[in-house]
């Protein structure tokens, strides 16, 4: 996939059901890592992509009524990763849509958040520069190349810097998303 080098469609179904599925079951040693999330593709390994969103279908209710128990700003991440991945497997797949969705706005709230608390001035600078919440979401999230980060007012070096502690990193091509 562009925007999850490395990874196919089914794996990102299977980090997207997986997060839900350790949520639920209390699995949360290394929340967030590369070795968590490996566990939850290597979990669902033998699944067939159908019966992997069948169980995440499953689990859905039961995920809803967590959901407003984790506190902020972990909600925040979770959200923002949800959508991001959404928005992923769109691209992957050429079906645009839902960049207006709340899940949008909320995702967007917590990579503000992160930079604001290194650096509010340049939360300021990006959040000005940049007026629609799903492009800056993507760029802030690193789905945007360098050149895509430059053409819409955003410093890569900088970012790069606020990117270094995450998984996060700018995009090392031009990602063509899709209007919705």
């Amino acid at each position: 996939m562009l925007t999850c080098p490395g990874w196919t469609v089914r794996e990102v179904a299977c980090h997207l059901s997986g997060v839900c599925d350790d949520l639920l079951h209390g699995r949360l040693t290394d929340i967030g890592s590369d070795a968590w999330t490996d566990a939850q593709v290597r979990r669902q390994d033998a699944q067939s992509l159908g019966a992997i969103l069948d169980e995440w279908e499953g689990s859905a209710a039961r995920f809803d009524e967590l959901v407003p128990l984790i506190p902020e700003p972990s909600n925040l991440q979770l959200v923002m990763d949800q959508v991001n991945h959404e928005q992923d497997l769109r691209l992957a797949l050429s079906i645009p849509g839902a960049q207006d969705e709340p899940a949008v706005s909320i995702g967007l709230e917590f990579l503000l958040l992160l930079l604001r608390r290194t650096d509010a001035g340049f939360a300021d600078e990006v959040r000005a520069a940049v007026p629609s919440d799903f492009e800056l979401l993507r760029a802030l999230s690193g789905r945007r190349s360098a050149a895509q980060l430059e053409a819409l007012g955003i410093d890569p070096g900088r970012l790069t810097e606020h990117l270094a502690p995450t998984p996060m990193s700018i995009a090392g091509r031009s990602i063509p998303e899709h209007s919705a």
